[in-house]
């Protein structure tokens, strides 16, 4: 590892641990990550960053979101980070099923947060120390899992100046440097408007648009069948009428709708006609609102080439016998079933070279990555064949397992960007690379979201 980086960690590792468990203390869900913001930008000035911090609401309200630079000229390389937590999921720090009220990090955004500013921090001392050109860039993005932070930082521009782009995130598994493709995803509610009347004495003056929601529900359960395998499409009622002796004048359901970047716009506007039938048959009207939508992931094969060599150069993670013991548990309580015998098949350390993967999942890096160059590592930080989105996943993100993860995740992140750094010519053939897979799959130009009301 560079002799800079690993000085940086060897006397700021404490503190970066310490910043990943505050966070994962205080959770905040999307658009209200304001502590965390705090605690990352008092971070980053200790460092002598000068950060920006503004509410990406554009309301001048509190911060939620951070831009930081150091440097100058090309390549302008810069690393996200994300600190949103998810409702309901408040769990204690142990290995059985604890809940707390309130939020938790489900997916284990703490441990993103304060990886992306020591890998920033300790690059930031290693151009300092070598007199390196280029310009570092950090940016704290908020509602990753809403999928509109950088959804709505790309639509005001916040990437075009990047030459390269670098994330990472927690998952069950040695660090990956694959060629992973996510799925596009669209928030879209969907509002029935009927007319209220007795349920009992006169329901024929009524038009129920609960009666509508559930027969969209139906709709879609029919239209399942005749999807390609990489659609999803789930949803949420928010709103199913007051009182059952009330016929519902007004019902809300809320949809995920998942595919791949080139049949995003058809699947939305098939289960759109689902709901338009559903009005039809009775007699209610329908209005649809897309909240966001993100695009898929678009991998760069040659830039994740090239970063995975940095994964020999950064010792790996060493658990001790307690992290195992306390994995095995977790592994225990979440599946019903004996935990492993092997280490590594619990807290996973050993990786492999770039290979095409597909997720079924979203992320709203993939709108980053159809604008530029981008790395998104996964990498260790919960239990393996343990869920997303889960109870163990916020034990393991308050232990020192999810401590030690983001400090490994950032002493790898922060060598793969020096790398890329000093690199000649990676920039211009990680965006030829960029042209040729848009290309290949169709993509056109980035199209900036606006939300339809």
């Amino acid at each position: 590892m560079n002799e800079y980086l690993s000085g940086w960690f060897e006397r700021h590792e404490a503190q970066v641990r310490a910043l990943e468990h505050r966070i994962w203390a205080r959770p905040e869900t999307a658009l209200n990550e304001h502590y965390a913001c705090a605690e990352t930008a008092a971070f980053l000035r200790e460092q002598g960053f000068a950060p920006e911090c503004f509410s990406l609401m554009g309301d001048g309200g509190e911060p939620n979101a951070i831009v930081a630079r150091y440097g100058s000229g090309r390549p302008v390389i810069a690393i996200l980070g994300e600190y949103d937590a998810l409702p309901g999921l408040g769990q204690d720090c142990v290995s059985h099923k604890a809940p707390l009220e309130g939020p938790g990090h489900g997916c284990g955004h703490c441990q993103i947060i304060s990886c992306a500013v020591a890998a920033a921090s300790a690059l930031k001392s290693a151009m300092e120390a070598e007199g390196l050109g280029g310009t570092l860039v950090f940016m704290a993005t908020p509602a990753e899992e809403s999928l509109q932070g950088k959804v709505r930082m790309a639509a005001e521009g916040y990437f075009d100046e990047l030459d390269l782009c670098f994330a990472w995130h927690p998952c069950d598994m040695a660090p990956s440097f694959d060629d992973m493709v996510s799925a596009a995803s669209t928030d879209v509610t969907f509002e029935f408007f009927g007319k209220s009347a007795h349920a009992a004495m006169q329901p024929w003056a009524g038009r129920s648009a609960l009666d509508a929601a559930e027969l969209m529900s139906v709709g879609v359960q029919y239209l399942r069948e005749h999807i390609t395998e990489d659609c999803k499409v789930h949803h949420s009622y928010l709103s199913a009428g007051t009182a059952p002796n009330v016929v519902p004048e007004y019902a809300a359901v809320r949809y995920l709708v998942r595919s791949n970047d080139a049949g995003s716009d058809e699947i939305l506007e098939r289960v759109t006609a689902v709901a338009e039938g559903a009005a039809l048959m009775t007699g209610t009207t329908m209005k649809r609102r897309v909240k966001s939508h993100c695009c898929g992931s678009l991998p760069n094969h040659v830039l994740n080439e090239f970063c995975y060599r940095a994964v020999g150069k950064v010792e790996p993670i060493a658990y001790t016998e307690e992290e195992y013991r306390f994995a095995r548990e977790v592994y225990e309580n979440t599946t019903g079933k004996a935990a492993p015998g092997d280490n590594e098949a619990l807290l996973p350390t050993a990786t492999h070279p770039p290979e095409p993967i597909y997720i079924a999942g979203s992320s709203d890096v993939g709108d980053v990555s159809h604008i530029v160059p981008t790395l998104q590592v996964r990498g260790p930080g919960r239990v393996k064949g343990t869920p997303g989105h889960h109870w163990s996943v916020v034990a393991a993100s308050g232990t020192s397992i999810g401590e030690k993860a983001a400090v490994y995740a950032a002493k790898l992140m922060s060598q793969a960007m020096y790398d890329a750094l000093i690199e000649p010519g990676l920039a211009e053939r990680c965006r030829e690379e960029f042209h040729r897979c848009k290309a290949e799959k169709g993509i056109g130009p980035y199209r900036k979201f606006q939300e339809e009301n």
